[in-house]
């Protein structure tokens, strides 16, 4: 690339560098974003584009020009991301993310294993981003990061034809982790939102946490010159674990919340039912900082749904209504506009979340399992259902559609499972065989609506 040679740049100058470079990839991010580094650094020193810059700052872009003149070319990667030898066996994405003080990354590998044993693990490309000045948090740049992995694995996996079961996704923060995997917590809304939309862009059980000196995207996220980018394996060919057995990679679980992410928390209410009437009493994180005035707000916590068991009621509407106006009850006081009136938005919401809780009473070990190694035990009920966790935590039984149909049929490619004997799944029968109208010829009737939702082992 033809630099201009110059003795006293200038922003202007510098910029104009730096949009002549084209990595559409990411494969020379490490190096790029120093340079991007330089170049927030001399606009901080003046706002104007055309006065020359600090000393510091010149010393600092004319190395960095050194290196993007005479040893960027010498950068290469292998841009088949398999070998053309070998056949295939099995072939995954890992994705990796990362932040720093100065910046965020991702970066995707395209791991492949061949009936012969071998394996291959090709970088296919990265994205950074600057982390902004005004960034509160390391945490939660951390989880920023994170979002910047959804667009590589949707790039990847369109075209490599892969599944979201071939997808692994990995960090090196516990804070950003914790508030990923743990539904229960109350989070304030800036994180709450990046949240909901790594839960919902990806596989929030596929998420595992790897230590720094294993991480490829620390590179990316703190700078590096194009002498590492050559000498250091990890960046081109990931890291060491991923040409081990799958057993011995590093494994999805839910971390203990370190203290630095209790800031995040909100103040709880636990629902409490009691003769017929529904009230909220004020509890706190055990160890999160007494928030100040105005900043409690409100969650159904998890542990405290036992009050409204479906065992209760009479009939599955009645639960419903009820799980419902407990939502409704919680956003009234985190003083969200909100109707008193169930919708099919709020009926939705209160559905999944009794389905949560009644799959999470019977099928405990059963979740673990899946979390743990993708199936359950050969001794389990469900063993012969081929089951899976889906992004929202629910257990549904994968059926023989191809991929693309599973996207846009979600709910009804995918039967939630209900539990055998499970008081909500009488109920739902009692409801779908009504809704036939009781008739004794309309056994077969009731079956198929359930079907279209629910997979029983008990029908």
């Amino acid at each position: 690339m033809k630099v201009p040679d110059d003795t006293e740049w200038t922003p202007r100058k510098i910029l104009q560098v730096q949009a002549r470079l084209y990595d559409p990839l990411g494969l020379s991010s490490p190096f790029i974003v120093k340079g991007r580094l330089i170049f927030r650094k001399a606009k901080e020193e003046t706002k104007e584009w055309d006065l020359p810059v600090s000393k510091e700052v010149n010393e600092q872009w004319n190395t960095w020009v050194e290196e993007l003149r005479n040893k960027l070319g010498s950068l290469t990667f292998h841009r088949c991301l398999r070998s053309m030898t070998g056949k295939v066996k099995r072939q995954t994405l890992h994705l990796f993310t990362d932040a720093s003080n100065s910046a965020m990354a991702a970066v995707g590998y395209v791991r492949t294993e061949y009936e012969n044993e071998d394996v291959t693990v090709r970088i296919g490309m990265s994205k950074t981003k600057l982390v902004p000045k005004d960034s509160n948090t390391m945490p939660r740049a951390e989880l920023n990061a994170m979002l910047l992995c959804v667009p590589i694995k949707n790039t990847l996996t369109i075209a490599l034809k892969m599944q979201e079961d071939q997808v692994f996704y990995y960090s090196d923060s516990e804070v950003a982790l914790a508030w990923l995997k743990n539904t229960t917590l109350g989070l304030y809304e800036y994180v709450y939102n990046r949240v909901t939309t790594i839960r919902t862009q990806t596989n929030p059980h596929r998420w595992s946490y790897v230590n720094t000196k294993e991480n490829p995207a620390d590179l990316p996220s703190r700078g590096a010159t194009i002498e590492e980018l050559t000498t250091l394996a990890i960046w081109k060919n990931g890291p060491s674990f991923l040409y081990l057995d799958e057993g011995k990679w590093p494994i999805p679980n839910i971390p203990k919340l370190p203290k630095q992410g209790y800031n995040e928390i909100k103040n709880t209410m636990d629902l409490k039912i009691q003769d017929g009437h529904m009230g909220l009493e004020e509890s706190v994180h055990p160890e999160a900082p007494s928030p100040s005035v105005g900043q409690a707000a409100l969650m159904v916590r998890e542990e405290q749904e036992n009050n409204m068991d479906p065992t209760n009621f009479r009939n599955y509407q009645e639960v419903i209504k009820v799980w419902g106006k407990a939502i409704i009850a919680v956003q009234k006081m985190q003083r969200m506009k909100i109707s008193n009136q169930m919708n099919p938005n709020l009926w939705s919401k209160a559905e999944l979340k009794v389905l949560k809780f009644t799959q999470e009473k019977y099928y405990k070990e059963e979740i673990k399992q899946l979390l743990k190694e993708g199936q359950v035990a050969q001794r389990s009920m469900l063993a012969k259902c081929n089951v899976f966790i889906d992004s929202q935590g629910i257990i549904r039984k994968r059926t023989c559609l191809n991929q693309e149909m599973l996207n846009i049929y979600h709910h009804g490619s995918n039967p939630i499972v209900l539990p055998k004997g499970a008081a909500l799944t009488k109920l739902i029968i009692k409801h779908y065989h009504e809704e036939v109208l009781h008739h004794a010829l309309q056994v077969d009737a009731t079956r198929y609506e359930i079907s279209k939702k629910y997979y029983s082992t008990r029908m």
